[in-house]
């Protein structure tokens, strides 16, 4: 019996250590920069895919600072385009999907998300304080660079991120659109995605966090994507791929029918976040004519 409870006691730690990890790095994520794309020969700065671009750094009003580029676009008369990345990426990620934008675009702007890349911050709130980033982050560019609106464009997480700082007063102001790639709806939907797509027990490993998530996590269940994006009143457009195995397509669908000027254009080969690569055309497509609505 004495074995029994020991071996019941062991399970029950390692249950709970393996949900501590998952919520470590959750908040904690594995950063990737421009070390990481050079060593992976990867595209580490935008004069590698043939765009002009300029280093800033953006500071931000708890002390913290992240690092980004300006690209130059080739549409003055157009919107700045503001690029929010997914959870474990970079702004060296969004340099591939930022090709799409430039050329729809005055300028595009990509940045690290906080605790990731070159930011200063240690910890992510998971679209809880980031939405106040993207805020910042307008309020820092020139004037002349915003005066024609903004965009804003992110992918899974920085789509949510996106969608939740469209609603704030000083970014609806210069609101011309919103563009989402793979977002999802509930917080939980990614994480749960991404175990079982790794072959991970889910459920299991989700259960605990659930439990404890009022204590560790306060305000995560206040994400809600279609609720929010029913008062997005600006021209909002998904792309989502039908296979994605993170954030399922169906999410998407409701997120594009509930906002007032939505849309979504799916992928039939599509999975999460590798759009533009199957299809760029259609990928390309979807753009030119999103951004021929704001020229209407």
């Amino acid at each position: 019996m004495g074995i029994l409870t020991l071996l019941a006691t062991g399970l029950v730690l390692l249950w709970f250590g393996s949900a501590g990890f998952l919520y470590y790095r959750l908040r904690h994520p594995v950063r990737r920069g421009r070390g990481w794309a050079l060593v992976h020969d990867v595209p580490a700065d935008p004069e590698a895919l043939g765009m002009e671009g300029e280093a800033i750094t953006l500071r931000f009003r708890r002390g913290t600072e992240t690092r980004g580029w300006v690209l130059r676009g080739d549409k003055p008369d157009l919107p700045l385009v503001l690029m929010t990345h997914g959870f474990g990426d970079c702004r060296v990620h969004m340099l591939n999907l930022a090709v799409f934008y430039v050329p729809h675009a005055s300028a595009v702007v990509v940045y690290d998300v906080a605790a990731h890349g070159d930011s200063t911050d240690r910890a992510l709130t998971f679209a809880m304080r980031e939405p106040f980033d993207v805020s910042e982050i307008i309020e820092q560019l020139p004037e002349s660079m915003t005066a024609r609106g903004v965009v804003l464009a992110g992918c899974s997480m920085g789509g949510v991120i996106s969608v939740r700082a469209a609603l704030l007063p000083r970014v609806r102001a210069r609101l011309r659109g919103v563009v989402l790639d793979g977002p999802y709806r509930l917080w939980w939907e990614p994480i749960h995605g991404l175990l079982r797509w790794a072959g991970y027990p889910a459920g299991m490993l989700m259960a605990p966090v659930r439990m404890l998530r009022p204590i560790i996590w306060p305000g995560v269940n206040d994400i809600e994507t279609v609720r929010d994006a029913a008062r997005v009143e600006v021209p909002l457009m998904v792309l989502h791929g039908e296979l994605d195995p993170v954030c399922p397509v169906a999410s998407g669908r409701q997120i594009a029918g509930a906002a007032p000027r939505g849309r979504i254009v799916t992928f039939a080969e599509g999975h999460h976040l590798d759009l533009a690569a199957i299809d760029p055309d259609r990928y390309d497509a979807s753009l030119r004519d999103f951004f021929a609505t704001l020229e209407e």
